[in-house]
């Protein structure tokens, strides 16, 4: 497309376009900010912006684009509050979540995302609408704290993969879309699709778009940061490992000074059923005492999960993190082992997040912390020390069986 620019021509075609809102509308504006924006005819816009034309908001929307693609965020933020006559036209809520997203002014995650997934119901179909929200999405994961991050992943990943895939249905040959959804797709570690997606991207980027070096780099710099997550993820998970030998380990060593137990005491085998159950946190080095509750609490006929019942082959953090999600208790085995597990303080922070019931065994006079005292302070506490065997079992079989019975 060739055009002059000026005050005549813009308004000429300003007049033909497609209906507002319209994935057409969209991209020839695109275009025009881009042909302004090379001839430096931006006062041209300017011009328009403050005549009573009905071009008005067509040259506002191209100023719009032009600063946010030349990061010119408080010229852009400047032109939003010098118009807020057109709040009423039915794109202006897109070019606020846009300034927002770019800049990286938002403080609501929530707020953001609603605003920029309502526009992809006003204009359902509109493949650019799309794009925008999941860009709000993958943005907001990136700059966010990690309690952020896990809830808003939970609540909106669904819906931004869904939206992606739409989008690129219905633009295929649109780059950016790719790279939209390896950032999004990376959230739940599948950097394998995610990198493939990043080189897809690469590929059908056009070369004759101004900024196409530009783009490249931001692509490359979106494949070394799901690199780097990658990295991160495939250490955390040595780390788990590790800590389970280390464990491990350290509950072969202790063994040998213990005495054979009677047939009271025999190890226990975690349920594998569909009923309701508790979960078992304890220190590996705490196995032969832990077992001997566990065991009697099962001849109780109460049903109880704890490590042993992980398969070969399965991943330690992911079958733990489900197993904790679906019990309805969580039974936490303190003691001077216990408080120096990882993996045990992981578990724990997991129930709490998740608003389980835990009770709290306390093994062996192990010294709390100011820290561990305020978090288990609101939780129920049986003291091992200060009873028999018979009415600790007796005590943790009851309060399993009442929050049983209340839900």
């Amino acid at each position: 497309m060739s055009i002059t620019i000026s005050y005549d021509s813009l308004r000429e075609q300003f007049s033909s376009l497609q209906p507002e809102g319209s994935r057409e509308y969209e991209l020839a504006l695109t275009k025009y900010a881009e042909m302004i924006a090379k001839q430096e005819k931006t006062e041209v816009l300017k011009e328009l912006i403050n005549s009573d034309l009905d071009c008005a908001y067509e040259a506002f929307y191209c100023l719009c684009i032009i600063y946010r693609r030349n990061k010119d965020f408080e010229l852009f933020k400047a032109l939003l509050d010098d118009n807020v006559r057109f709040e009423s036209r039915i794109t202006y809520n897109h070019l606020v979540v846009q300034y927002l997203v770019n800049s990286e002014t938002f403080y609501d995650f929530d707020s953001l995302l609603n605003m920029a997934y309502s526009d992809t119901k006003v204009f359902d179909g509109n493949a650019g609408y799309l794009q925008a929200f999941c860009n709000a999405f993958a943005t907001i994961i990136d700059q966010c704290d990690e309690m952020s991050k896990e809830d808003l992943v939970k609540d909106w990943y669904d819906v931004a993969l869904d939206c992606i895939n739409k989008a690129i249905e219905l633009d295929p040959d649109y780059a950016k879309y790719y790279c939209t959804k390896a950032r999004i797709i990376s959230l739940k570690n599948d950097f394998v699709n995610a990198d493939k997606l990043i080189n897809t991207a690469i590929s059908k980027e056009k070369s004759s778009r101004p900024d196409y070096v530009l783009t490249i780099q931001n692509y490359q710099y979106y494949r070394a940061k799901i690199m780097i997550q990658k990295s991160q993820y495939e250490m955390e998970k040595k780390l788990f490992l590790l800590q389970q030998k280390i464990d491990e380990l350290q509950m072969l060593s202790s063994e040998k000074d213990v005495e054979e137990r009677d047939d009271d005491r025999n190890e226990p085998h975690a349920y594998d059923g569909e009923s309701r159950y508790s979960f078992v946190s304890y220190a590996h080095t705490d196995k032969t005492d832990v077992y001997n509750i566990i065991g009697k609490l099962q001849k109780k006929r109460l049903n109880i999960w704890f490590d042993e019942g992980i398969q070969a082959g399965e991943e330690w953090p992911e079958v733990v993190a489900k197993r904790i999600v679906n019990s309805d208790t969580v039974l936490v085995m303190l003691s001077s082992n216990s408080i120096q597990s990882a993996n045990v303080r992981r578990e724990v922070n997991l129930a709490i997040s998740e608003n389980k019931t835990v009770i709290v065994v306390r093994l062996d006079d192990v010294t709390l912390s100011p820290g561990m005292k305020l978090q288990f302070s609101l939780y129920q506490m049986v003291n091992r020390d200060l009873d028999d065997e018979r009415s600790l079992v007796e005590k943790l079989a009851s309060a399993i069986m009442m929050e049983e019975s209340n839900e």
